[in-house]
């Protein structure tokens, strides 16, 4: 069901009688004014075309019609048959009226004389889609817990209309900062912009994933929009010129980022690790060799979250490899030694547990002065033999990264040279 309204303006005219004549296309139907809306679609209030009468008005009086028209189902056309006609609504207004200046003369000696006839003519196409639709929705993770939301909608209304307000909705275990209580709205700049048909509108909500207390608090009091109770949406209020106001509530589709955020949350107790710099020399010189060593803890790491993942990936693979990578800006350092390899999480000999790791190698400062900037270390797990690029391209199959702790020394004196001996002899 669509609202159609329509202004008739006399201008400089008087007029003294009018008719509008509504004809419907194939498919739509009528209700004329003043008829209360049946609850019933197939009710006989429902009309073909109907007749509505205009008032007489002087010099420049407007009237305002308002109705309603329903379309049936628009079926898809057969396979090479032509698309069936769009639905319209023809509009043909009668007049009977007399010039500005008819008064004027008819109190002079002239006669009277029958009104003047004029017939204008309007349609108007109903929308086979909502005003708005959805075009896309994208999720992008910013710094540590915040997460921008980018959404873009589509205008399909031919009048022009103006966005009144908006409000968002995020189910846990996000939560809204920008727009939120005191924060600045950085969509501020949309309100009360006119949109037109065709045009394109984004909108950009900054949120913050939920800590746990707050999230399990959140999702006991759990509300929204009403239409769309518990699942992300953007519920958007237009205003015409005449300033009607519509409501559209729109889905937000995040499923696949919300489920990303699971599987990181399942993950997080058992998914972390500590790791401690320790330096042979407070201070050097530039180009000589100083040797690091990283004690590495990874009891917190849990053997069954391999299993979870076999669950995940439906495979019956035997234990990842733990896997870990160090690595440095050249402009500090440069590294030497074993940078990369597999970190032994199964018992050994003399390490019941397997926890704890000591990892050597070697750096050469690359600058004088004092160095605040340290190696620093990666870990994850390796794909399974069996996975594929395409695969591995996937969020769910590629390999999980591990959160790990590191404490490094305050700083690292280098000092420069100041003086050179060498020898030089014939090759």
């Amino acid at each position: 069901k669509q609202e159609i309204r329509m202004k008739f303006s006399s201008k400089k005219d008087i007029l003294t009688k009018g008719i509008v004549e509504l004809t419907c296309s194939e498919g739509l139907k009528v209700l004329p004014p003043g008829v209360d809306d049946p609850n019933q679609d197939d009710s006989d209030a429902w009309l073909d075309k109907c007749s509505i009468s205009l008032d007489a008005c002087g010099l420049d009086s407007n009237q305002h019609i308002k109705t309603l028209v329903k379309s049936d189902a628009i079926q898809a056309h057969a396979h090479g048959a032509a698309p069936k006609a769009v639905q319209t609504l023809q509009a043909n207004v009668s007049t009977s009226f007399h010039h500005a200046l008819y008064k004027q003369v008819t109190e002079g000696d002239e006669p009277e004389s029958p009104p003047m006839k004029n017939t204008l003519q309007a349609r108007v196409t109903t929308l086979i889609r909502p005003a708005l639709t959805m075009n896309q929705t994208e999720a992008f993770p910013l710094s540590k817990g915040i997460v921008m939301i980018s959404v873009s909608v589509l205008c399909n209304t031919p009048t022009p209309f103006f966005i009144k307000e908006w409000n968002v909705h995020f189910p846990p275990p996000l939560a809204l900062v920008n727009g939120a209580k005191n924060e600045e709205d950085s969509n501020e700049v949309l309100r009360n912009h006119s949109v037109v048909e065709g045009q394109e509108i984004c909108f950009a909500f900054t949120c913050r994933r939920m800590g746990s207390q707050e999230k399990s608090d959140a999702s006991n009091n759990t509300g929204g929009n009403g239409d769309l109770d518990g699942k992300p949406n953007l519920c958007v209020i237009l205003r015409d010129d005449q300033g009607k106001t519509f409501r559209q509530v729109l889905p937000l589709d995040l499923q696949s980022f919300y489920e990303q955020i699971h599987i990181e949350d399942e993950y997080s107790g058992m998914n972390k690790a500590t790791a401690e710099l320790k330096c042979s020399l407070e201070e050097g010189i530039v180009g000589a060799p100083v040797h690091f060593t990283y004690d590495l803890d990874v009891s917190l790491i849990s053997p069954s979250m391999l299993s979870k993942r076999s669950i995940h990936e439906d495979k019956n693979t035997d234990q990842l490899p733990l896997l870990y990578s160090i690595h440095c800006d050249e402009i500090y350092w440069i590294l030497g030694g074993k940078v990369r390899g597999t970190v032994q999480t199964q018992p050994q000999p003399g390490n019941k547990i397997g926890a704890k790791v000591s990892l050597h190698f070697i750096g050469i400062p690359t600058r004088s002065g004092t160095l605040k900037n340290f190696p620093e270390i990666t870990l994850y797990y390796a794909p399974p033999p069996s996975s594929s690029e395409e695969s591995l391209s996937n969020t769910s199959s590629s390999p999980m990264s591990i959160t790990v702790h590191c404490h490094v020394p305050d700083s690292f004196m280098s000092l420069s040279f100041k003086n050179h001996m060498a020898l030089a002899a014939p090759a």
